[in-house]
């Protein structure tokens, strides 16, 4: 997984207003992710799950994907307010035109298998979808 500098991590705070903690947060995996290694090998710090909280509008979608992309990962949001199960995970393989849920699609069109994935609204989430 190619890296950026965190100098060029650094300009994502020129692009995004607030969430001044969270993007620390990414800094400082970055920082341990580019630490020399004594064996040379690159070590990722384990995978990490985070919650933005805030009100409509405030830029918890427009951090993620600037985030994917100086990380240079792939961006899959999801909008859990209408997203059924189904369009997730999939059909079942006995379903005429049955196929892979949006979250395997997106992984496997950009052969990217850790992708950066956002459940937008989901608090809007109902026990249907």
């Amino acid at each position: 997984m190619e890296l950026p500098t965190l100098e060029e991590f650094d300009k994502i705070k020129e692009e995004v207003v607030g969430y001044e903690e969270f993007i620390e947060e990414i800094r400082s995996y970055l920082k341990v992710a580019h630490k020399p290694r004594k064996s040379g090998k690159k070590i990722l710090p384990s995978q990490k799950f985070y919650l933005l909280l805030g009100n409509p509008g405030i830029g918890k979608s427009y951090i993620a994907e600037k985030i994917a992309k100086y990380l240079n990962k792939q961006f899959i949001n999801i909008n859990c307010a209408n997203a059924h199960l189904s369009e997730l995970v999939g059909f079942p393989q006995e379903y005429i035109g049955a196929d892979c849920g949006k979250i395997v699609l997106g992984m496997s069109e950009k052969k990217d298998r850790a992708p950066l994935i956002l459940f937008d609204e989901i608090d809007k989430c109902s026990e249907k979808n």
